[in-house]
């Protein structure tokens, strides 16, 4: 599923070549939890992240992201491991009247697919969501951005949610770094995956 959805946000920069397509890989390390049957594992979790986003038009975007990850947990003798693919749309809102000089302001609102597996000892987990997005992002004129954003089920908050703070630098033509933190939680048949994520990583700009 991943390499298919990336080779189609790329085929499609390919064939529209006024908009743009961003392509962002990131390494993982989290702070991370498990909750079982009233047990509670911790444990740090190394990862990656491949993530595109195709600019349909300036207010329009698609995106895909993907991470994956696995550790050990104190406890524990056998490896978490785990794998999650969003899919979403988001619609874009500019603000003009911003009251920092030489920053302007953004909206994000949209939706999309969510799907996650999971392994933990010997037992597979799978939870599928369509969660909302909602963000704010400000720029300023020599390209620096500071994002935050928050993702989850309306109907199930309480169980799965995340929000992210990312830092973003440009270091060269169409070639930024990248810093994430990521807050979150998941829970599905009785496992519990939450914990603070940390990023870092490089976007490039078609």
């Amino acid at each position: 599923m991943r390499n298919i959805l990336i080779a189609l946000l790329m085929t499609l920069a390919t064939q529209v070549g006024a908009q743009q397509l961003t392509v962002t890989v990131s390494a993982l390390l989290s702070d991370a939890q498990v909750k079982l049957e009233h047990q509670n594992f911790t444990g740090q979790i190394d990862g990656v992240s491949v993530a595109t986003e195709y600019m349909l038009s300036p207010d329009w975007h698609l995106a895909y992201e993907h991470l994956s990850g696995s550790g050990n947990f104190n406890g524990t003798t056998s490896d978490f491991n785990f794998n999650q693919n969003l899919f979403y749309a988001y619609r874009e809102f500019a603000e003009d009247n911003f009251l920092l000089l030489n920053w302007k302001l953004g909206y994000k609102i949209g939706a999309g697919f969510y799907q996650k597996t999971s392994k933990f000892r010997t037992e597979h987990y799978n939870e599928t969501q369509f969660p909302v997005l909602l963000g704010a992002e400000i720029t300023n004129t020599s390209g620096v951005k500071i994002s935050l954003s928050g993702l989850g089920q309306l109907d199930n908050l309480n169980n799965n949610r995340s929000g992210s703070l990312s830092f973003t630098a440009p270091i060269m033509n169409n070639l930024d770094v990248i810093g994430k933190y990521t807050n979150h939680s998941s829970k599905v048949n009785g496992l519990q995956h939450c914990g603070s994520d940390y990023f870092m990583g490089l976007s490039v700009q078609f």
